[in-house]
């Protein structure tokens, strides 16, 4: 028995609870039909009850019992009458409130046919598939399922709103009863590609542009385009219901930095992390998020507003000199002044003295250029006369005269010397480099460990494929003089020839050329390296070949071992490293005689580039291996008021003297 008291007192605890639940429940959520429900669950459970106390009744021999004594009978009888009055009092109360409402609306029908309603309008098609599902559902509603056209009628309607291709499609099919549902069928057959149709919507979904900076109508416009991109793909029956990962994750990646941040940062405070986020809570972040900064946006419109100036800049190319549309270092009858009158232009005129520009000094002026000749804060063409410079060779003479014509200047530029053929082999290696397809291919490496970096040559790039990163570096030679730009850096995979199993990861500047063909001629192999017996790194080392790749101290500390074998007169070093045995060599073929080495040509500069500070236009007009007929050249081509340039190379330096005719 005290089972079947434990199940009374269950309905009388679910009885009570249901009563309560009632009295919270909201206004919108009391309808007729949810009394009435609630009505047929009291009852379900007083029947339940009534049966139970007629089997606790039958069993009851008259003993102490708490049923009895806490009289639990008359409270849940109680409890069932006034829940039920209260449910009664409310249903009675909404089926009188509908039924005014039914008599109001039936009495005074005219009072909704006079309310004017907006013209609905169906927009055009053109033959966009991006605009078919919008007509077809808007024109089959309003025109296509209308009882009250006849096909006459709704072929006029059809014809009215096309244009473009589908205005061609139907153009040619005369207007008739019996056509009409030839046209609708072939309009559905050539733009209800459900395949064509997904894909376009797809693209628009994945094609949305990264929001760069927080904005609200950056993340407003990303959130209606994958809304309404996915209400399009569940009207053409896609179940896009188990999509939320993909969704948010695609959504995510163009945010911004700020709201990425705040993004995982909010969820992970309400998820666990067991719990996957659901695209619900992303577009009530995304909601709460853009109506923030439309908040902040306004505030910091508002602050700024008075504060914004507009600055007109105006880029003037005219002359001062000569009022002609070119810069003032370009003119040529400026550049025909001499040095006085020019330099006294440009100090009544206000002119900086370094660039040449207006509105400056030569004290804020922000060029990096500066004179050709002596390298001080002042422009090419306003060089003074008659001032001696030096550089890092010895003294060099600079004299600037008058020009009277406008034809070219000839520079003469010629290197002569005494050099022995001793040769110094560098250690040079042939390695496996993996392309960009995963293929490899042999080239053929020069080891410095003198250079902090690893260089490469553009060719080797493009023949591997590599991938480039844009950098603007600039690399230094020896003495600091010479600057060669690179413009891009690639990482490439190289293997050992001797070990397969050695492989090493270079990240390499990439040059135009690194160097010439080492060694520049075919020299003698070695013949005690033959007794050896050891596995060279570049076989080939003796013969001329270029470079593809030059490995730097990083590179070279990596590979070198231990092992290091010295020639009998130590001329020569063979070193082992992980791709072989690399060969040093000191004074090869030194028993060879001493011969001369001189090159002679002629340039050709244009006068007022040249000033300008512009020495790479030029053309060699003349070739010749003895300095004679170069002069010769150079004095015949310069007129008597002229001057030209004797110059030399040595050790990649260019020394030389302005010399007059």
């Amino acid at each position: 028995m005290d089972s079947l008291v434990n199940v009374q007192l269950d309905i009388q605890n679910r009885m009570s609870r249901a009563r309560q639940n009632y009295k919270k429940s909201p206004k919108d959520r009391v309808t007729e039909q949810y009394v009435e429900i609630r009505l047929e669950s009291l009852e379900q459970l007083w029947s339940q009850f009534n049966e139970t106390h007629r089997d606790i009744v039958k069993l009851w021999q008259g003993e102490e019992c708490s049923y009895f004594a806490d009289d639990i009978i008359e409270a849940v009888e109680e409890l069932y009458i006034d829940y039920k009055t209260e449910l009664k009092y409310s249903l009675a109360s909404l089926q009188s409130t509908n039924r005014v409402v039914s008599n109001n609306c039936t009495h005074s029908p005219a009072s909704t046919s006079n309310i004017q309603m907006p013209r609905i309008v169906i927009p055009y098609f053109s033959g966009l598939y991006t605009e078919w599902v919008t007509f077809r559902d808007l024109y089959i509603s309003l025109v296509h399922t209308n009882d009250q056209l006849d096909n006459v009628q709704k072929m006029h309607y059809l014809k009215a709103y096309l244009t473009g291709e589908a205005e061609q499609l139907l153009r040619h099919i005369p207007i008739a009863d019996v056509n009409y549902e030839r046209c609708w069928m072939l309009l559905n057959n050539r733009y209800n590609n459900k395949k064509y149709l997904s894909h376009t919507i797809l693209k628009r979904l994945l094609s949305q542009k990264n929001i760069a900076y927080e904005s609200s109508s950056g993340l407003k416009n990303l959130m209606d385009t994958t809304n309404d991109c996915l209400i399009s793909l569940t009207t053409l029956g896609i179940d896009v219901s188990t999509w939320d990962a993909i969704v948010i994750h695609i959504l995510t990646l163009k945010l911004d930095t700020e709201s990425r941040k705040q993004w995982e940062i909010n969820i992970t405070n309400i998820n666990s992390s067991e719990e996957l986020p659901t695209f619900s809570q992303f577009n009530e972040f995304i909601t709460k998020r853009y109506r923030a900064l439309e908040f902040l946006d306004s505030k910091s419109t508002t602050v700024t507003d008075n504060k914004l100036k507009t600055m007109h800049v105006l880029h003037n190319n005219q002359c001062t000199f000569c009022s002609g549309n070119h810069k003032i270092s370009l003119c040529k009858n400026f550049a025909n002044q001499n040095v006085n009158s020019r330099r006294n232009f440009v100090q009544n005129n206000n002119i900086c003295f370094n660039c040449l520009g207006n509105n400056h000094s030569a004290v804020s002026c922000k060029s990096i250029n500066r004179c050709r000749i002596c390298k001080k804060q002042h422009h090419s063409l306003l060089h003074p006369n008659n001032v001696d410079t030096s550089d890092s060779s010895g003294k060099t003479n600079s004299t600037t005269n008058d020009a009277e014509s406008n034809s070219k200047r000839l520079s003469a530029f010629f290197s002569s010397g005494s050099v022995k053929c001793n040769h110094v082999l560098l250690p040079t290696a042939l390695v496996k480099a993996v392309s960009e397809t995963g293929k490899q291919f042999v080239i053929r490496a020069l080891l410095d460990q003198g250079s902090q970096t690893s260089f490469i040559s553009e060719a080797t790039v493009q023949y591997l494929g590599l991938k480039k990163t844009s950098i603007k570096e600039y690399v230094s030679v020896l003495g600091g003089d010479m600057n060669i730009s690179s413009e891009a850096i690639v990482t490439i995979n190289l293997r050992s020839m001797v070990d397969p199993s050695y492989k090493m990861s270079v990240k390499a500047y990439v040059l135009k050329s690194i160097t010439s063909f080492l060694p520049d001629k075919k020299l003698d192999s070695l013949e005690w390296l033959e007794s050896l017996n050891i596995q060279l790194a570049d076989p080939n080392y003796h013969t001329p070949n270029k470079i593809d790749i030059l490995l730097g101290a990083e590179v070279y500390s990596k590979i070198i071992l231990k092992d290091v074998i010295k020639a009998p007169h130590e001329t020569s070093v063979v070193q082992c490293t992980s791709l072989g045995w690399i060969i040093t060599v000191r004074n090869l073929n030194s028993n060879r005689s001493v011969v001369q080495r001189r090159s002679y040509k002629v340039y050709v500069y244009d006068p007022n580039k040249f000033m300008g500070g512009n020495t790479d236009d030029y053309s060699v007009v003349f070739r010749a291996d003895d300095s004679r007929p170069c002069t010769a050249v150079c004095r015949n081509s310069t007129p008597s008021n002229q001057i030209f340039t004797l110059a030399h190379i040595q050790n990649s330096q260019l020394h030389g003297t302005l010399l007059p005719q």
